[in-house]
């Protein structure tokens, strides 16, 4: 946690599943990749096919394009754990969307051994957070999206092309980051990190402050227009949960005899 950022091994990590609730869900592909921050590019270190306990829903398949006959011969997640580990093991590990993939890992590696440490969300990377800042007024923040604003070419989804690709995302993005002295997240903003000098838990910090920011943000937004909006981020973090501003009051009133009144 103390080693400088530029020049760190990294893991990236990218899942596939059957479903997107991890207790009652199970992993089917994972791909892992490894860099060093700032420098070269992604080498793919390990892929595999998972064999889940339960059938692939269609739903599923539809999205990812993975059926029950692809991985008829693939290992199962507990024979494929210890493999897993040894890829991730040493390296500062990354994915676009961290929360979802690491709650994903940890209730696989709950089943194969129930006294499995949690892996942490809020100390892996996440690039989406830093998308979120960056990209703030861009449609779009999903893998594809930002990838594709950068030139980046997205080959078709599944777990080894969303791990090279955000590889390839990740050191563009901090590149830009690097050399950008820009404020984020509009009125409550705070400024980015000079990255290539900082430090793993200064960058870590200011990324959970981002998503936090970013949150806030969000659950504005979700109140504005009378949409819900689910926070994890300050769940990760262990703090209290952005407060969502109250809907406006209604300008008009109608009296109980119909007339119309206006608020002043």
């Amino acid at each position: 946690m103390s080693r400088p950022l530029r020049g760190l091994p990294v893991a990236i990590i990218d899942t596939e599943t059957t479903g997107l609730i991890p207790a009652e869900s199970h992993v089917i592909e994972v791909a892992i990749a490894h860099m060093a921050l700032g420098q070269g590019t992604p080498e793919l270190s390990w892929h595999s096919l998972i064999r889940p306990p339960v059938p692939i829903p269609e739903a599923a398949t539809e999205i990812h394009g993975i059926s029950d006959k692809d991985v008829a011969d693939a290992p199962t997640f507990e024979q494929a754990a210890q493999v897993i580990r040894v890829h991730l093991s040493g390296r500062q590990v990354c994915a676009y969307k961290a929360p979802f993939d690491a709650a994903m890992l940890s209730a696989e590696f709950a089943r194969v051994d129930p006294e499995s440490v949690p892996m942490r969300p809020a100390d892996w990377l996440d690039p989406l957070v830093w998308v979120w800042g960056i990209d703030q007024f861009c449609n779009g923040k999903n893998l594809r999206a930002a990838c594709e604003r950068r030139g980046i070419a997205f080959p078709p989804h599944g777990a080894r092309a969303d791990t090279m690709a955000t590889g390839l995302l990740v050191q563009q993005l901090l590149a830009e980051m690097a050399n950008t002295t820009r404020q984020w997240s509009g009125t409550k903003s705070f400024s980015v990190p000079r990255l290539a000098w900082s430090g793993l838990v200064e960058f870590l910090l200011w990324q959970g402050r981002s998503a936090l920011q970013s949150e806030m943000e969000m659950a504005e937004w979700a109140a504005k227009s009378g949409r819900a909006y689910t926070c994890t981020w300050h769940e990760i973090l262990g703090v209290e949960p952005p407060a969502a501003p109250e809907p406006p009051e209604a300008e008009w009133n109608i009296e109980e005899d119909g007339t119309i009144r206006r608020e002043t």
